[in-house]
């Protein structure tokens, strides 16, 4: 009983509001195609992809007056550059890769 509760009940409302928005966007035929797995990669992306900090660094955009030349900024890239991939995540708090980085 407390399992169903934790798993389902609990959750209910926010799965059903994730599941209506879902469907407005990947529903209709095409949906019926994908495999469970391939519609996990869709929402939650590849836990193994390599995410390239090099081209983080050339599309991020600075404010505040920062330039891509800035002390801290170069430092930050320095760390970030040295990072394995699984700290990269946390840092980034992806605990998988999105999927546009495939």
């Amino acid at each position: 009983l407390y399992v169903q509760w934790k798993l389902s009940d609990s959750i209910k409302e926010q799965f059903e509001a994730f599941k209506k928005g879902f469907l407005m966007v990947c529903g209709g035929p095409l949906f019926q195609l994908f495999r469970a797995e391939e519609l996990e990669l869709c929402v939650c992306g590849d836990r193994d992809i390599h995410i390239d900090s090099h081209e983080l660094e050339k599309v991020t955009k600075y404010k505040g007056g920062y330039t891509d030349q800035s002390p801290v900024i170069r430092n930050f890239w320095d760390v970030v550059h040295s990072l394995p991939g699984q700290m990269l995540r946390k840092l980034l708090s992806l605990p998988r890769a999105p999927i546009e980085f495939l």
